[in-house]
């Protein structure tokens, strides 16, 4: 979680995260730069969804995730979104399955600005330049398994 006032030189890149399990995990992966610090409203243009000065902004690079379950999910498989001037330049996922709780309860995904509470939601995917699915699996999602808005190249297999 950061905003475009968080830069400060921040650079992830090349994360890697295998052979994991999580139970009872509400939303198991957050990637959130447009993330809400104060309860009373943040400036707008922290908030703005639109293209900004590039500036002193946080990099966020490539992001792979590998034979990892997930069960008992609640609100969200996975939501990822970057900044309209910077996105996330590559979120992949190989072998990863998400299993939802039957008796889920609606929560938010991540600390967002006019937030909808959501339950068993899939995949969301915002300002991403590049999104790799192999063999992900999502049981119990209820709607789209999975929701794209500003990306570059999608490819599920």
């Amino acid at each position: 979680k950061s905003s475009r006032t968080r830069g400060g030189g921040c650079v992830l890149d090349g994360l890697h995260f295998e052979n994991i399990r999580m139970e009872g995990v509400g939303t198991p992966f957050v990637i959130n730069l447009y993330y809400r610090f104060s309860p009373d409203g943040d400036p707008d243009y922290i908030r703005a969804r639109d293209i900004r000065e590039v500036g002193d902004v946080p990099y966020m690079g490539s992001f792979s995730y590998k034979n990892i379950t997930c069960r008992g999910c609640e609100v969200m498989a996975g939501y990822f979104d970057g900044l309209s001037e910077r996105p996330i330049a590559r979120i992949a996922m190989e072998n990863v399955s998400f299993h939802f709780s039957p008796t889920a309860k609606a929560g938010y995904p991540a600390s967002v600005y006019d937030p909808h509470p959501v339950c068993r939601a899939g995949l969301y995917f915002d300002n991403v330049k590049e999104i790799s699915l192999t063999g992900v699996t999502l049981d119990g999602v209820a709607g789209e398994e999975i929701l794209l808005k500003q990306h570059g190249s999608f490819k599920r297999s």
